[in-house]
């Protein structure tokens, strides 16, 4: 028997890059699962199949997306002091991902939730926006992002990375039976997303250590190197380098220090991490901006009293939040589309822009001032 086992553990190993034990831990997650879920076994064996290589997340996300009839899927990561970055994007125009970046993430629940901490497993963005505090004003931003609602299984990492599997759709919310069956099926995801991380860990990482982004370096528990990227190697060339060094010699386990506009975090990993047991795992990260968890109506009030805006305007500049373009405007005020454009010219003058784009970012630098101002007199 323990011959035919070695047998089986070493075909496994060779032909899918995942062991004997991890293989049994995935197939009795399945068995889990699969009870009520027709189809499952058929987007399993594709996931398994790219176990270690660069379109595990891809396959994951499409599978996913599939199973739960879905066709629009994101992958991203998340990380509780860097901007959140795309892994995998179907659907989304460059453009709005660009807009996403500069200015839309700082309102996206996941992103507040991950800098926060707060653990989940699956949940919807329609759950979390009524306590986010951000209420239907969240709907009309979220609709600069083709997003009407958006079902996200969230798998921590290391160092308090999560990589985030959103699946989207851009007309109706999803339905409790959807819901459940993500949660019976997050185990297997899980799952597999620990083999992944098993086999393809600490190397590339295929996109969860990106080198143009965040600085990593990995160690033994005796502090012997085993992994660096170029972001790395590059910041102990810095001026930086004998702030770095002190730090990855101390005791330094979840301790962040500054360096320059970036943080330094370490972490010591669990006895049955995928990346090394026992071992340390530092990280060097652009800070980004805070997520923003004012009340936008409030802010909606605020920007509209010191531009001195009239009742229709404050109609317009909602509805331009909304994404309604000239000509649905017109239908629902019952004006001509040539009156609607003249009101839209005297309202952007009187904001000092020029498109609806701007609209949204001059709306998040209020959000930002008002979220500042909460922070300092809570301190105070």
């Amino acid at each position: 028997m323990d011959r035919l086992e070695h047998a089986v553990d070493e075909t496994l190993r060779s032909d899918y890059g995942v062991s004997l034990s991890s293989a049994v831990q995935m197939a009795q997650a399945e068995e889990r699962a699969a009870v009520g879920i027709p189809g499952l076994y058929a987007p399993l064996a594709e996931i398994l199949r790219e176990v270690g290589r660069p379109g595990f997340y891809q396959t994951l996300a499409s599978q996913l997306s599939t199973l739960l009839g879905c066709d629009r899927y994101l992958v991203m990561r998340y990380s509780q002091f860097a901007k959140p970055a795309f892994l995998v994007n179907n659907f989304m125009p460059v453009a709005v991902e660009n807009f996403y970046l500069d200015d839309l993430y700082r309102l996206d629940p996941l992103y507040g939730m991950v800098r926060r901490g707060a653990q989940s497993n699956v949940l919807t963005l329609r759950q979390t926006r009524n306590q986010s505090g951000i209420g239907e004003y969240c709907d009309a931003l979220l609709q600069h992002a083709c997003i009407y609602d958006e079902l996200a299984m969230l798998l921590p990492l290391f160092g308090g990375l999560v990589i985030a599997m959103c699946l989207d759709t851009k007309s109706a919310p999803f339905d409790v039976e959807i819901v459940a069956m993500a949660l019976e099926i997050y185990p297997v995801i899980q799952q597999a997303n620990k083999l992944h991380l098993e086999r393809s860990l600490p190397g590339g990482g295929y996109g969860l250590l990106d080198g143009r982004s965040t600085a990593v370096m990995v160690t033994t528990p005796d502090n012997e190197v085993v992994y660096k990227n170029d972001a790395w190697v590059n910041a102990e060339s810095s001026v930086s380098r004998r702030d770095i060094h002190r730090y990855t010699r101390s005791d330094f386990n979840r301790k962040v220090i500054q360096i320059g506009e970036s943080v330094l975090h370490g972490h010591r990993l669990d006895n049955d991490s995928p990346v090394w047991p026992n071992g340390n795992m530092f990280f060097i990260e652009r800070r980004s901006a805070d997520s923003i968890n004012a009340d936008l109506g409030t802010i909606f009030d605020a920007v509209a009293r010191r531009y001195r805006l009239s009742p229709r305007e404050r109609e317009l500049f909602k509805m331009a939040l909304q994404g309604h373009d000239t000509r649905r405007m017109a239908q629902q005020l019952g004006l001509s589309g040539g009156t609607v454009k003249n009101y839209k010219q005297r309202l952007y003058a009187k904001l000092g822009i020029k498109c609806e784009r701007e609209i949204v970012s001059l709306l998040m630098s209020f959000l930002a001032d008002a979220t500042l101002s909460s922070t300092e007199s809570r301190a105070n």
